[in-house]
């Protein structure tokens, strides 16, 4: 929770969920996303943790390319070789 007041809360994703929220807006969308992360700079072990889930959150048969190709992309530009 960022604030508890009389009458109003307000929450705020947590580390995980706004780098699970990127990764995947990243790989369904474009390069704002990808600064984005780049800004988070999560480990490689939290990059790991979701992977499955990433490649998870869309049916097409061309997702899981896509994923792959966004996920050596990214990978590279966080100074992680896959």
């Amino acid at each position: 929770m960022v604030y508890s007041g009389d009458v109003l809360r307000v929450f705020s994703l947590g580390r995980e969920d706004l780098i699970a929220s990127k990764l995947y807006a990243y790989c369904d969308r474009e390069e704002s996303d990808l600064d984005d992360l780049l800004k988070i700079k999560p480990t490689i072990d939290e990059l790991n943790s979701l992977y499955l889930w990433l490649l998870k959150r869309d049916l097409s048969e061309f997702w899981p390319m896509r994923v792959e190709s966004k996920w050596i992309i990214l990978l590279k530009r966080l100074g992680y070789e896959k």
